[in-house]
């Protein structure tokens, strides 16, 4: 028997040794990664490009139909694939992988340049993208309580085809809260700054104002297209921690800023306040590039 002692000390010496060797090797692995409900998530940086309009007529948010083109182009050559943010939560879930180089690529409120150009393009180069659209707008080129001119914006039979076809999201810039504050530009009642709080607002009048705007928003979108949006891109940029404490409580996963900048992700709550970098028309080719990988 005590022939045995030496080879029992050596096996419970190898087996301490073991254990040490997992716990280094598992505090190296899990240093880059964050556990997330019950999930090991890698953490992952994703730029969240922004663009309004596309038009010949170059300003501060028009690009040119070839601008567009190109940028799709010098993102696929860089490697870069295009996500939409349901595909992100699903990851951070731990429901799905995401592409190497995953971009998410924004339009804001709806303009039917989205559907006579980014859509083909998208379809040319399955570089998929989101819209963030204005309910009171949808199909109008004309304020409605004026004959005053807007910006065409698609309708609703364009909406379903580009969401039927995959290549397009659709999610929420409000029904009627895109406004600078005083008059809204749908149907002319008194509103913030976006869905900023009015003067002297009551916190319950405030989110009672919220939640009707966003009810009525998504109502329409699951009527038209038979799903409920679950991302808020804030209009003008504009909001606060009421804003964010209200918006979560209906159903709303993520919301979307103006703030420049690109954003690590490795959980849940880091969908709140994305983010974005706005897309300009002379901002091209390499300059874009270095300016999400920066």
């Amino acid at each position: 028997m005590k022939g045995r002692r030496p080879i029992k000390k050596f096996i419970v010496g190898m087996f301490i040794a073991v254990i040490i060797l997992i716990g280094c090797f598992g505090i190296a692995r899990t240093s880059d990664i964050k556990l997330n409900n019950g999930f090991s998530v890698e953490e992952k940086t994703i730029p969240v490009l922004m663009y309004h309009n596309i038009s010949n007529n170059v300003t501060s948010e028009n690009v040119t139909p070839e601008k567009y083109l190109d940028d799709m182009m010098t993102l696929k050559k860089a490697g870069y694939t295009a996500i939409f943010f349901s595909d992100l939560v699903g990851y951070l879930k731990g429901q799905n992988s995401l592409p190497a180089k995953p971009v998410i690529i924004t339009f804001d409120d709806g303009y039917y340049s989205n559907y006579e150009y980014a859509y083909p393009i998208a379809q040319k180069t399955n570089m998929k993208f989101t819209i963030s659209v204005i309910g009171w707008s949808i199909g109008r080129n004309t304020f409605i309580n004026s004959n005053k001119s807007i910006i065409p914006h698609f309708g609703w039979d364009e909406m379903k085809e580009m969401y039927d076809s995959g290549f397009v999201d659709i999610q929420c810039h409000t029904f009627d809260l895109h406004s600078p504050e005083g008059l809204s530009n749908g149907y002319a009642t008194p509103v913030g700054q976006g869905v900023m709080p009015e003067k002297n607002e009551t916190f319950e009048n405030y989110q009672s104002r919220i939640q009707k705007d966003l009810t009525m928003f998504n109502d329409l979108i699951d009527k038209h297209l038979g799903y409920r949006t679950t991302f808020l891109f804030y209009p003008y940029g504009a909001y606060n921690q009421d804003t964010e404490s209200i918006v979560s409580k209906f159903d709303f996963t993520g919301t979307v800023t103006i703030e420049e900048g690109v954003r690590t992700f490795s959980d849940l709550a880091d969908l709140h306040e994305i983010p974005r970098i706005n897309v300009s028309n002379d901002l091209k080719g390499q300059d874009l590039i270095n300016k999400i990988e920066q």
